[in-house]
């Protein structure tokens, strides 16, 4: 299948998923641990394939996920507008 980019994005207290490269295809849930594990189990199936790589990030475009599959950290302090 190859690779697919997959931007996390944070609002308030949850988080959701999408994927320009996957029309229709969103997930949400309580945090950024969920939405990988539904985006990784969800997207496959959604595809009917099962070889995806992932290519995640924030959508300021942070990846993610370091070289050895463990989360980084990606929390946002809050900043008064």
């Amino acid at each position: 299948m190859g690779n697919i980019c997959v931007v996390y994005h944070q609002d308030g207290k949850s988080w959701w998923a999408n994927s320009r490269q996957v029309s229709g295809f969103h997930v949400g849930g309580d945090s950024l641990g969920q939405v990988r594990e539904r985006v990784r189990s969800g997207l496959p199936f959604f595809l009917e394939v099962s070889d995806i790589e992932y290519v995640e990030q924030t959508e300021d475009g942070n990846a993610v996920i370091s070289a050895s599959e463990r989360a980084v950290d990606v929390s946002h302090s809050a900043s008064a507008d």
